[in-house]
Protein backbone atom coordinates (compact mmCIF):
# COMPACT_ATOMS: atom_id res chain seq x y z
CA UNK A 1 0.00 0.00 0.00
CA UNK A 2 1.20 3.75 -0.74
CA UNK A 3 -0.12 6.24 0.74
CA UNK A 4 -0.09 10.07 0.68
CA UNK A 5 -0.74 12.99 2.77
CA UNK A 6 -1.46 15.76 0.71
CA UNK A 7 -2.93 19.64 1.59
CA UNK A 8 -1.37 23.04 3.45
CA UNK A 9 1.80 23.41 5.17
CA UNK A 10 1.98 22.85 9.31
CA UNK A 11 -1.99 21.25 8.84
CA UNK A 12 -0.07 17.96 10.52
CA UNK A 13 0.50 15.74 7.81
CA UNK A 14 3.54 14.78 9.45
CA UNK A 15 1.74 14.03 12.61
CA UNK A 16 -0.31 11.54 11.08
CA UNK A 17 1.74 10.07 8.26
CA UNK A 18 4.56 8.97 11.59
CA UNK A 19 0.96 7.25 12.86
CA UNK A 20 -0.23 5.31 9.88
CA UNK A 21 3.73 4.09 9.52
CA UNK A 22 3.99 3.03 13.18
CA UNK A 23 0.15 1.28 13.14
CA UNK A 24 0.10 0.00 9.71
CA UNK A 25 4.18 -0.94 9.35
CA UNK A 26 4.76 0.77 6.48
CA UNK A 27 7.93 2.38 5.81
CA UNK A 28 7.73 6.54 6.16
CA UNK A 29 9.42 8.27 3.38
CA UNK A 30 11.03 11.47 4.42
CA UNK A 31 10.05 14.79 2.48
CA UNK A 32 11.12 17.92 3.99
CA UNK A 33 10.58 20.49 1.50
CA UNK A 34 13.47 23.24 3.24
CA UNK A 35 15.95 20.17 3.65
CA UNK A 36 15.31 19.34 -0.27
CA UNK A 37 15.71 22.81 -1.19
CA UNK A 38 19.22 23.30 0.36
CA UNK A 39 20.05 20.29 -1.31
CA UNK A 40 19.70 21.75 -4.60
CA UNK A 41 21.16 25.48 -3.33
CA UNK A 42 17.82 26.91 -2.79
CA UNK A 43 16.79 28.96 0.48
CA UNK A 44 13.00 28.09 0.90
CA UNK A 45 12.38 31.45 2.28
CA UNK A 46 14.11 33.45 -0.37
CA UNK A 47 13.94 31.32 -3.42
CA UNK A 48 10.69 30.19 -3.01
CA UNK A 49 8.77 32.89 -4.97
CA UNK A 50 7.77 33.48 -8.86
CA UNK A 51 9.37 37.09 -9.88
CA UNK A 52 7.07 40.41 -10.36
CA UNK A 53 6.15 40.64 -14.05
CA UNK A 54 8.73 43.28 -14.22
CA UNK A 55 11.47 41.02 -13.24
CA UNK A 56 11.22 38.03 -15.18
CA UNK A 57 14.50 36.61 -14.70
CA UNK A 58 14.09 36.28 -11.02
CA UNK A 59 11.45 33.22 -11.07
CA UNK A 60 13.37 30.93 -8.47
CA UNK A 61 10.53 29.25 -7.46
CA UNK A 62 10.01 27.34 -10.63
CA UNK A 63 13.54 25.86 -10.37
CA UNK A 64 13.20 25.13 -6.79
CA UNK A 65 9.72 23.37 -7.07
CA UNK A 66 11.10 21.38 -9.86
CA UNK A 67 13.83 20.22 -7.64
CA UNK A 68 11.47 18.93 -4.85
CA UNK A 69 9.24 17.40 -7.33
CA UNK A 70 11.97 15.29 -8.87
CA UNK A 71 13.60 14.76 -5.83
CA UNK A 72 10.08 13.15 -4.53
CA UNK A 73 9.83 11.02 -7.43
CA UNK A 74 13.15 9.50 -6.67
CA UNK A 75 12.32 8.28 -3.23
CA UNK A 76 9.15 7.14 -3.95
CA UNK A 77 10.03 5.37 -7.42
CA UNK A 78 9.66 1.61 -7.55
CA UNK A 79 8.65 1.03 -3.63
CA UNK A 80 6.12 -1.10 -3.28
CA UNK A 81 4.98 0.32 0.18
CA UNK A 82 5.11 3.59 2.10
CA UNK A 83 3.60 6.37 3.94
CA UNK A 84 5.06 9.92 3.18
CA UNK A 85 3.52 12.91 4.19
CA UNK A 86 3.21 15.06 0.93
CA UNK A 87 2.54 14.43 -2.71
CA UNK A 88 3.31 15.68 -6.17
CA UNK A 89 -0.22 17.48 -6.32
CA UNK A 90 1.02 19.32 -2.93
CA UNK A 91 4.16 20.96 -5.32
CA UNK A 92 1.71 21.59 -8.19
CA UNK A 93 -0.52 23.52 -5.74
CA UNK A 94 2.28 25.47 -4.76
CA UNK A 95 3.25 26.81 -7.82
CA UNK A 96 -0.52 27.38 -9.10
CA UNK A 97 -1.36 29.24 -5.60
CA UNK A 98 2.17 31.35 -6.17
CA UNK A 99 1.23 32.03 -10.07
CA UNK A 100 -1.65 34.31 -9.67
CA UNK A 101 -1.98 37.72 -12.15
CA UNK A 102 0.71 39.37 -10.83
CA UNK A 103 3.39 37.19 -10.57
CA UNK A 104 5.65 35.18 -13.05
CA UNK A 105 6.06 35.73 -16.72
CA UNK A 106 4.28 33.93 -19.23
CA UNK A 107 6.96 31.40 -19.04
CA UNK A 108 6.31 30.78 -15.43
CA UNK A 109 2.89 30.54 -15.64
CA UNK A 110 3.42 27.68 -18.59
CA UNK A 111 5.67 26.19 -16.27
CA UNK A 112 2.75 25.83 -13.78
CA UNK A 113 0.23 24.59 -15.73
CA UNK A 114 2.55 21.41 -17.10
CA UNK A 115 3.42 21.09 -13.22
CA UNK A 116 -0.34 20.20 -12.68
CA UNK A 117 -0.69 17.46 -15.62
CA UNK A 118 2.82 16.12 -14.43
CA UNK A 119 1.62 16.19 -10.75
CA UNK A 120 -1.80 14.45 -11.33
CA UNK A 121 0.42 11.58 -13.81
CA UNK A 122 2.66 11.38 -11.09
CA UNK A 123 0.34 11.03 -8.46
CA UNK A 124 -1.44 8.18 -10.32
CA UNK A 125 1.98 6.26 -10.81
CA UNK A 126 3.03 6.21 -7.31
CA UNK A 127 0.56 6.06 -5.08
CA UNK A 128 -2.58 3.97 -4.08
CA UNK A 129 -4.61 6.39 -1.22
CA UNK A 130 -4.52 9.94 -1.09
CA UNK A 131 -5.68 11.79 2.02
CA UNK A 132 -6.38 15.43 2.16
CA UNK A 133 -5.60 16.86 5.17
CA UNK A 134 -6.94 20.47 5.76
CA UNK A 135 -5.21 23.48 7.46
CA UNK A 136 -5.73 24.01 11.08
CA UNK A 137 -7.05 27.13 12.80
CA UNK A 138 -3.51 27.99 14.62
CA UNK A 139 -0.24 26.25 14.89
CA UNK A 140 3.27 27.16 17.21
CA UNK A 141 5.07 29.20 14.61
CA UNK A 142 8.81 27.35 14.55
CA UNK A 143 12.17 29.38 12.64
CA UNK A 144 12.90 27.70 9.27
CA UNK A 145 9.19 27.10 8.74
CA UNK A 146 6.63 29.10 7.17
CA UNK A 147 4.69 31.23 9.11
CA UNK A 148 0.62 31.25 9.26
CA UNK A 149 -1.41 32.62 6.78
CA UNK A 150 -4.62 31.01 6.92
CA UNK A 151 -5.65 32.89 3.43
CA UNK A 152 -2.82 31.16 1.69
CA UNK A 153 -3.01 27.75 3.24
CA UNK A 154 -6.78 27.44 2.46
CA UNK A 155 -6.05 28.35 -1.50
CA UNK A 156 -3.59 25.58 -1.35
CA UNK A 157 -5.77 23.22 0.15
CA UNK A 158 -8.29 24.18 -2.15
CA UNK A 159 -5.98 23.68 -5.34
CA UNK A 160 -5.28 20.34 -3.92
CA UNK A 161 -8.98 19.47 -3.78
CA UNK A 162 -9.02 20.45 -7.16
CA UNK A 163 -6.39 18.66 -8.98
CA UNK A 164 -7.94 15.37 -6.71
CA UNK A 165 -11.06 15.60 -8.79
CA UNK A 166 -8.87 15.79 -12.03
CA UNK A 167 -11.01 13.26 -14.70
CA UNK A 168 -7.56 11.35 -15.11
CA UNK A 169 -6.96 10.78 -11.86
CA UNK A 170 -8.06 7.18 -10.62
CA UNK A 171 -6.35 7.01 -7.27
CA UNK A 172 -8.66 6.24 -4.55
CA UNK A 173 -8.57 9.36 -2.04
CA UNK A 174 -10.47 10.93 0.79
CA UNK A 175 -10.53 14.11 3.05
CA UNK A 176 -10.74 14.98 6.43
CA UNK A 177 -13.23 17.29 7.52
CA UNK A 178 -12.44 21.04 7.80
CA UNK A 179 -13.87 21.47 11.08
CA UNK A 180 -11.84 17.75 12.59
CA UNK A 181 -8.57 19.35 14.47
CA UNK A 182 -8.08 16.81 17.38
CA UNK A 183 -5.74 14.06 16.51
CA UNK A 184 -7.41 11.35 17.81
CA UNK A 185 -10.77 12.01 15.85
CA UNK A 186 -8.40 12.25 12.67
CA UNK A 187 -7.04 9.24 13.00
CA UNK A 188 -9.85 7.30 12.91
CA UNK A 189 -10.92 9.51 10.00
CA UNK A 190 -7.52 8.16 8.65
CA UNK A 191 -8.24 4.45 9.15
CA UNK A 192 -11.74 4.66 8.06
CA UNK A 193 -10.23 6.16 4.62
CA UNK A 194 -7.65 3.30 4.00
CA UNK A 195 -10.34 0.49 5.07
CA UNK A 196 -12.96 1.81 2.54
CA UNK A 197 -10.16 2.10 -0.12
CA UNK A 198 -10.11 -1.57 -0.46
CA UNK A 199 -6.39 -1.44 -0.81
CA UNK A 200 -5.42 -3.96 2.32
CA UNK A 201 -1.84 -2.87 3.75
CA UNK A 202 0.94 -5.57 3.80
CA UNK A 203 0.52 -5.69 7.64
CA UNK A 204 -1.67 -3.71 9.78
CA UNK A 205 -1.20 -3.78 13.48
CA UNK A 206 -4.23 -2.79 15.77
CA UNK A 207 -3.57 0.31 18.03
CA UNK A 208 -4.08 -1.02 21.39
CA UNK A 209 -0.81 -3.32 20.50
CA UNK A 210 1.63 -0.29 20.17
CA UNK A 211 1.29 1.81 23.51
CA UNK A 212 3.60 4.59 21.95
CA UNK A 213 0.74 5.66 19.23
CA UNK A 214 -2.04 5.79 22.20
CA UNK A 215 0.96 8.06 24.28
CA UNK A 216 1.64 9.93 21.33
CA UNK A 217 -2.13 10.35 20.38
CA UNK A 218 -2.32 11.37 24.10
CA UNK A 219 0.42 13.99 23.99
CA UNK A 220 -1.38 15.57 20.78
CA UNK A 221 -4.71 15.57 21.09
CA UNK A 222 -6.63 18.71 20.57
CA UNK A 223 -5.17 21.08 17.78
CA UNK A 224 -1.83 20.38 16.16
CA UNK A 225 1.20 22.49 15.50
Amino acid sequence: MRIGFTGAHRSGKTTLARLVSTEYGLHRVESPAGAIAAKYGFDMGADNRLALQKQPDENTGVDMQQCIMDELTTRLRGRDSFVVDRTPIDVAAYMLADATAGAGDADARHCAVKMVTDAINLTQELFDVVILVPPLPIFVEEVGKPPMNQAYQDHHHFLCRGMLFDEDLDVWWDEIRRDTFNLSERMDLVRGAIAESGVMPLTFRKPDDHPEVVWAAKQEDGVQA
